[in-house]
C-alpha cells in the first residue's frame, strides 16, 4: 500500500545537467508474504551475495542503458569520471563488447534476453549497469513505379523518422524501392515522396487524414509476442526484506541494491527482495527492481532506505533524493533579466525570438530568493 503525504516545500536547487525521472514508491508495514520459488532468469551477472558499503564508483544510481537493434554506443565517462580504474568489464555472453578508448560498441544477437547487465569489476567489487534489450521490429516498405517511370529521387518521411525524408531515402533494388529500418510497435503515418511529389503509399489501403486536406499512410508494427507486460507494485516489507506485487508473471527478474545485483526471490504473484546488511552503513541507499516477459518489460520500482530501512515518510527525503525533484527547465537568457548592464544583442541575421533577451544567472538568483519557484512548487532547476 501506498502512503500519500505533503511534501515539505524548501529553496530549490540548480541542477546541471540531464534531468532523470523516476517514480519512488512508498510501502506502509505488513505482515510477511510466504514465497516458495527461486528466482528464474536467463543468466545476467553475478549476483553479490554481500554487497559491498564501500564508495561506488558510478556515484549515483546507473541509468538503463537501452540498447538499438543493431549497435549502441555507450561512454563509460557518462558512468564513472575516471574509466581508467576499471579493472574489467563483462556482459551477457549474447551481447558482444568491444572496448574503444573510453567508449564501448555493444552488439546484441537474437538470443540476448530482455533484460541483463554491464558489469564493471572496481577494486575488486561488481557494480553493473541495467541494459535493456530493444523492443524495436524490422519493417520494410517497398515503391514500385509504374512502367515507363524513371524518378531521380525516392523518399519515404513519418513519424519512424522524425519526418525527414533524408532519413528515409529508399534504395533501387530490381524493379522496387526499399526502405528498411527500426521501429517501436506501434502505428506510425508516412508519405513516399516521389522527386518532390508526396503521396500516400499504393499498396496500403490504410490512411488517415492529416489535418491539412490530405492523407497519410498508416504502417503498423506489431508484435507477435503473445506474452503479458508484467506489473510490478509495492505490497509490504518487514526490517530485513520487502515484498513486491507481481501480475502475469516474469520470466526475468533484476534487483539492485545502488548498483549492486542482490538476489530476489519469486512466488506466482509476488517478488521478495532481501535487504542486504550493508544498507545500514548509508545514511541513504536504494533498491531498485525491473521484470520482464519475453521483449515485454515492466514498470520500474525504486525503494529509498534510511540506514537500511523502508522510507515511508515524504518528508524524509531531502534535496539530495534527485528522483523527488520537481523540475523548472529555465532558459537562462530569456528568463528573466537580473543585471542590465550585462545585456548585449548578437549581431547579424537573427530572428528576434531566437535572439538574447536578456536573461542570466542573477535573473535565476533574484527569483529564487523571491520565492518564485517555491511558489509554483518547484524543488529543482534544470539550466
Amino acid at each position: 500500500m501506498t502512503k500519500n503525504t505533503q511534501w515539505k516545500r524548501t529553496k530549490p536547487f540548480l541542477w546541471l545537467g540531464t534531468a532523470s525521472f523516476l517514480l519512488v514508491l512508498i510501502l506502509s508495514s505488513c505482515g510477511n508474504n510466504q514465497v516458495n520459488e527461486k528466482e528464474n532468469h536467463a543468466p545476467i551477472s553475478d549476483i553479490n551475495s554481500a554487497p559491498t558499503a564501500e564508495p561506488d564508483p558510478i556515484k549515483v544510481l546507473a541509468s538503463p542503458i537501452k540498447l538499438q537493434p543493431n549497435k549502441t554506443i555507450v561512454y563509460l565517462t557518462d558512468y564513472i569520471w575516471n574509466p581508467s580504474i576499471i579493472e574489467s568489464i563483462s556482459a551477457n555472453e549474447n551481447l558482444d563488447v568491444k572496448h574503444v578508448g573510453d567508449s564501448l560498441e555493444l552488439t546484441p544477437n537474437e538470443s540476448l534476453p530482455k533484460l541483463s547487465t554491464l558489469d564493471l569489476q572496481v577494486a575488486g567489487h561488481t557494480y553493473s549497469i541495467p541494459v535493456f534489450k530493444s523492443q524495436k521490429l524490422k519493417f520494410k516498405l517497398r515503391y514500385k513505379a509504374k512502367e515507363g517511370e524513371k524518378h531521380n529521387t525516392v523518399k519515404v518521411k513519418g513519424e519512424f523518422n522524425n519526418w525527414n525524408m533524408e532519413a528515409g531515402i529508399m534504395q533501387l533494388q530490381g524493379d522496387e524501392y526499399i526502405f528498411e529500418s527500426y521501429a517501436e510497435p506501434g502505428f506510425y503515418q508516412y508519405v513516399f515522396v516521389i522527386d518532390t511529389l508526396e503521396i500516400t503509399d499504393p499498396r496500403n489501403d490504410s490512411t488517415v487524414s492529416n489535418g491539412m486536406g490530405g492523407f497519410n499512410s498508416v504502417l503498423p508494427v506489431i508484435s507477435i509476442d503473445k506474452l503479458q507486460t508484467p506489473v510490478l507494485s509495492t505490497q509490504n516489507f518487514t526490517d530485513n526484506e520487502i515484498t513486491l506485487g507481481l501480475e502475469n508473471g516474469a520470466e526475468q527478474i533484476l534487483t539492485f541494491w545502488g548498483n549492486q545485483r542482490i538476489e530476489a526471490n519469486k512466488a506466482k504473484n509476488s517478488i521478495t527482495i532481501q535487504i542486504p546488511d550493508a544498507a545500514s552503513q548509508l545514511n541513504r541507499s536504494y533498491i531498485r527492481c525491473y521484470a520482464a516477459n519475453g521483449n515485454r518489460l515492466s514498470n520500474d520500482v525504486l525503494i529509498p532506505l534510511q540506514k537500511g530501512k523502508v522510507i515511508t515518510d515524504a518528508n524524509e527525503l531531502t534535496r539530495h533524493d534527485h528522483h523527488t525533484g520537481i523540475l523548472y527547465n529555465a532558459f537562462v537568457d530569456r528568463f528573466y533579466d537580473g543585471d542590465a548592464e550585462n545585456n548585449s544583442k548578437t549581431e547579424g541575421n537573427i530572428h528576434p525570438k531566437a535572439n538574447y533577451h536578456g536573461g542570466d544567472i542573477a535573473g535565476v538568483h533574484q527569483k529564487i530568493e523571491e520565492g518564485y519557484f517555491q511558489d509554483l512548487g518547484v524543488n529543482t532547476i534544470w539550466i
